[in-house]
């Protein structure tokens, strides 16, 4: 995962106790647990990851693998951990499945109206009053989504700005699912905006 969202008063109530130096190594495992969505094979790697060679330093360690991660066979991981990781892989085969599905879907662009439509012919400008807003239709896609993190809310409103800004007129879910599909999260402009907006929300 590029980016993962923390929760400031569920860390502080359970970390209150902690020295600076074990902050650090906390924040320093969950960065590395979340980038490799793998676990840390063993308490060496761990005090690698962090660079503690000091006792004080593999101490610090120790201590936080004994009580903020659980010791499996694959090596120690984290039970929130766990759980947005699983959030992630099944939101990945909903995408899967959707672009598989949308493939083959027709889109027909207008030049005059710069209107972008699937599945229907492309209203005149006369009708545009009519569109649906697409406030609702965010909230639609969203209603059926499960976005734990607000990783959808935040394609959608990187989309729906750049439709604003080149003047294309967003009239149906279909336009806002086929852009989630081509929205590239790992890499590109696409990403760093993506990265820009998730930041805002963590903090």
């Amino acid at each position: 995962m590029n980016y993962y969202r923390r929760f400031p008063g569920d860390y502080s109530r359970d970390t209150q106790h902690l020295t600076t130096l074990q902050h650090g190594v906390y924040t320093l495992l969950l960065d590395h647990l979340y980038a490799t969505e793998k676990p840390i094979p063993t308490e060496k790697d761990a005090q690698r990851i962090c660079k503690c060679s000091s006792k004080e330093g593999r101490e610090a360690v120790a201590d936080i693998l004994q009580n903020f991660f659980k010791k499996t066979r694959l090596g120690f991981t984290n039970k929130r951990f766990e759980q947005i990781l699983r959030e992630q892989k099944n939101w990945r085969k909903r995408q899967k499945r959707k672009r598989d599905k949308q493939r083959d879907m027709p889109v027909t662009v207008t030049p005059k109206s710069r209107v972008l439509s699937t599945h229907h012919s492309p209203l005149p400008l006369k009708d545009l009053k009519s569109s649906p807003n697409v406030d609702d239709l965010k909230k639609s896609i969203l209603a059926k989504s499960e976005d734990p993190r607000g990783q959808i809310a935040a394609m959608l409103e990187i989309i729906c700005e750049r439709a604003e800004r080149s003047g294309t007129t967003i009239r149906s879910e279909a336009y806002l699912l086929t852009a989630l599909d081509n929205f590239d999260t790992q890499a590109g402009q696409d990403r760093e905006e993506l990265m820009q907006r998730m930041r805002k929300v963590v903090h």
